[in-house]
C-alpha cells in the first residue's frame, strides 16, 4: 500500500507526469477492447435481429471466457460465455434476444487530491478541518525465493473518499499532497442480480428496464437485438456523478479528461447524489446514453457518440461520453464496412462473420498508397536497405491472414513509430467527418518524410534480427502454444484497425505468442422458431494442455471455421457426441455434500 512520506519529502507535480499517465491510459484502451454490431429489421436478411459479438479478452489467466448453457426449467434457458466465477451468462442469447458487451470509455473512478495537514502527513484538510486517515493492516502469505511462505504485512491508508494510492513520479504522497481513489464500483454489489435479470429477459424492453432498475453493469456497454428486429445500444454502466460545471470548478486541468483529479479539500467537490440512481454518487440510468433503432448500432470501445452516425449521442458529462474526438480505427472500419454492405442490400450472417475473419488492416487503406509513393520517389543512400521493405509493402495484400506477407510486419513497425506523432496526416481530423478523418500520410513534409525513413530503417533492422525472410508469412510468425504444439493465428493489433484484434508478445525464437484478443465469438439470428447461433471460443474451452478440448476450437479459429451452437433440446440431442452424465449429491450426517 501507499506509505507516508519522510518528514522533508516534497514532489513537484508537473504537467509532464500527468501527460505520461494520460498517454499510458489511452494506449491501454487501444490495445484491449471489443467489437459489437447489432443489425435490425431494416438491414437484416430476414427482418429480424442479428448480433455479432467479438469481445477481446486474455487467452490465459483468470479473465478467460468459458462457454456455458444454463437451464432452470420454466425460469432460465440461456447460452453463451462468462468469466470465471460468474454463474450467469455475460455474453450470449436466449429464446428471444441476444446481447454482448464492449468495454466502455466512461470513467468509473475519480482521484481526489488531498491537501495534507502540515503537522501530520496522515491527516488531511477538508473545508479547513484536519481529519485523520484511517489505517488498516493487511497481512498475506507470500512465497519467498527459497520456497518458504511467510506472512507479509502492509498498512493501507484511506480518506473518506477511498484508499490512498501512489503512482511514483505521477501521483506521489509527499508532505503537501496525497491522492485518494474513489471507485464507483466499490458499492456495486448488484452485478449477479443484473446479469441474472438480463439472462431472463424476453424482450429488449425487459433488458433495458432491468438495467435501468438495477444499474449493476460495472464497466461495459451493452448492445442487443431481439427476434422482432429491434437493436439497442446502452452506455449504462456505473459512472461517478460529476457534472460539467463541477469538473470546471473542481478538477485539476493538468490531468486532462483521461484521469480525473478532483479537489479533496473542498466538500463541494464530492460526487452529486441523484435519488433516481441505484446508489449514491452515480448517474441515474435515465441520464446515460442509450439508443433504440431498427437499422443498426455498433461499438468498438470509443465513446457513445457515433454508435449510429445517423443519431449522434451528445451533451453528456466527459465522465460519461465525449464527442468530437477521433474515432478508433476499428470503429471506422465497422462504419465503413456497414455502409458498403448496406449499399448492396440486406446483411447476411456471412457478412458479420467476414467483418472479423477477413482480417482487413483498415489503416492500410488510408496510408499504404502514400508509403508506396514515398518508396517510388527515391530512397537515396538508404536504397539498399529500404528497397526490400518497399517491395514487401507493395506485395502485401493489406490483411493479417496466415498467408499475408512480410509487408504486414513492416507496416506494423512503421505505423507504431509514426502514430506517436499527431502531425503525420495529410488530412487532419474533422469532427464533422469523423468517420473518414484523419487520413493519408503527409510524406511531402520533411519532418514526416524523415520520421518515415527512420521508421523503415528501424523495421528493416528489426526484421533482420528476428530472422525473417522475404518469403516469411504471418502464420509463420504469430502463433499460440499448447501442449508442446503451435497453432498459427491470424489477426493483429487493433491499433492498425484490424477488427480481429489479436495481441501477441515476442518470444526468444523470434516468433510472436498470442496472449489476448478475439476470445468468444458469436453471430446470432432469429426466425419464428427462435435463435440460430454460430460461434467459437478462440483459445478453446480447456486450459489443461492434456485435454483434447484445449486446442480443438483454436485450430478451428485458425482455419476460420465457425461451429453451430446447439440451443434447443432437439439440436443438442442431435449432436453425434451427445451423452448424458448424471450427478447425484448426498449429504452426510455432518452436513457435507458429496457428488457421485
Amino acid at each position: 500500500g501507499a506509505t507516508p512520506p519522510q518528514a522533508t519529502a516534497r514532489v513537484e507535480h508537473d504537467n509532464h507526469a500527468y501527460q505520461l499517465a494520460d498517454a499510458r491510459q489511452q494506449r491501454f484502451a487501444l490495445d484491449r477492447g471489443s467489437n459489437a454490431v447489432a443489425v435490425g429489421s431494416e438491414r437484416s436478411f430476414n427482418g429480424r435481429g442479428m448480433l455479432l459479438a467479438n469481445p477481446h479478452f486474455p487467452w490465459v489467466g483468470g479473465m478467460r471466457f468459458y462457454q456455458m448453457h444454463l437451464t432452470i426449467p420454466g425460469k432460465l434457458d440461456v447460452m453463451g460465455a462468462a468469466l470465471p466465477g460468474l454463474p450467469m451468462i455475460n455474453i450470449g442469447f436466449n429464446q428471444h434476444l441476444a446481447w454482448t458487451h464492449t468495454v466502455d470509455s466512461s470513467k468509473h473512478f475519480t482521484l481526489y487530491r488531498l491537501q495534507l495537514d502540515p503537522k501530520d502527513p496522515t491527516r488531511y484538510l477538508l473545508d479547513g478541518q484536519s481529519l485523520p486517515m484511517s489505517k488498516q493492516t493487511v497481512t498475506v502469505q507470500v512465497k519467498q525465493a527459497d520456497g518458504q511462505v511467510v506472512p507479509v504485512a502492509r498498512d493501507v491508508y484511506s480518506s473518506q473518499f477511498g484508499p490512498i494510492v501512489q503512482w511514483p513520479g505521477k501521483l506521489d504522497w509527499d508532505n503537501q499532497f496525497a491522492y485518494s481513489l474513489r471507485d464507483a464500483n466499490l458499492d456495486n454489489d448488484r452485478v449477479l442480480k443484473q446479469w441474472y435479470a438480463m439472462n431472463q429477459a424476453t424482450s429488449l424492453k425487459d433488458l433495458q428496464d432491468s438495467v435501468h432498475k438495477i444499474q449493476g453493469i460495472p464497466w461495459v456497454n451493452t448492445l442487443a437485438v431481439d427476434d422482432q428486429g429491434q437493436t439497442l445500444y446502452m452506455n449504462l454502466s456505473v459512472v461517478p456523478n460529476v457534472s460539467v460545471d463541477k469538473l470546471a470548478k473542481c478538477s485539476d486541468p493538468r490531468a486532462g479528461l483521461q484521469m480525473i483529479v478532483l479537489d479533496g479539500a473542498n466538500s463541494a467537490c464530492a460526487w452529486d447524489i441523484d435519488p433516481q440512481a441505484a446508489q449514491k454518487g452515480i448517474y441515474a440510468a435515465s441520464q446515460l446514453p442509450q439508443l433504440l433503432r431498427k437499422d443498426f448500432v455498433q461499438h468498438s470501445n470509443d465513446s457513445a457518440w457515433l454508435a449510429n452516425p445517423a443519431q449522434p449521442l451528445t451533451g453528456f458529462s466527459p465522465l460519461i461520453s465525449q464527442q468530437g474526438q477521433p474515432l478508433g480505427l476499428r470503429s471506422r472500419f465497422a462504419l465503413d464496412r456497414l455502409g458498403q454492405l448496406s449499399k448492396k442490400g440486406s446483411l447476411a450472417v456471412q457478412d458479420l462473420q467476414q467483418m472479423v475473419m477477413d482480417d482487413q488492416v483498415y489503416l492500410a487503406t488510408l496510408v499504404v498508397p502514400d508509403l508506396l509513393k514515398f518508396c517510388a520517389a527515391g530512397l537515396s543512400a538508404d536504397a539498399a536497405t529500404l528497397k526490400p521493405v518497399c517491395a514487401s509493402l507493395k506485395a502485401w495484400d493489406g490483411r493479417a491472414n496466415l498467408d499475408s506477407g512480410l509487408g504486414l510486419v513492416h507496416f506494423q513497425h512503421i505505423m507504431q513509430a509514426l502514430q506517436e506523432s499527431p502531425d503525420i496526416w495529410s488530412v487532419a481530423f474533422d469532427p464533422n467527418d469523423a468517420q473518414h478523418t484523419p487520413r493519408g500520410l503527409a510524406v511531402k513534409q520533411p519532418a514526416v518524410a524523415q520520421a518515415l525513413r527512420e521508421a523503415m530503417l528501424a523495421s528493416a533492422e528489426s526484421t533482420g534480427k528476428m530472422g525473417l525472410k522475404a518469403q516469411t508469412r504471418w502464420g509463420d510468425i504469430q502463433v499460440v502454444s499448447s501442449g508442446g504444439q503451435q497453432t498459427p493465428i491470424h489477426g493483429g493489433p487493433g491499433t492498425l484497425g484490424i477488427y480481429n484484434a489479436i495481441q501477441s508478445v515476442p518470444r526468444e525464437d523470434g516468433k510472436l505468442e498470442v496472449v489476448s484478443g478475439t476470445s468468444y465469438l458469436q453471430v446470432v439470428t432469429f426466425d419464428e422458431k427462435g435463435p440460430h447461433a454460430q460461434g467459437l471460443l478462440a483459445f478453446s474451452l480447456s486450459s489443461d494442455p492434456a485435454s483434447k478440448y484445449s486446442r480443438d476450437q483454436t485450430e478451428a479459429f485458425s482455419k476460420k471455421q465457425w461451429s453451430v451452437l446447439p440451443f434447443t433440446e432437439q439440436q443438442i440431442q442431435a449432436d453425434p457426441q451427445y451423452q448424458v452424465q448424471t450427478v447425484v449429491e448426498t449429504v452426510d450426517k455432518a452436513g457435507k455434500v458429496a457428488a457421485q
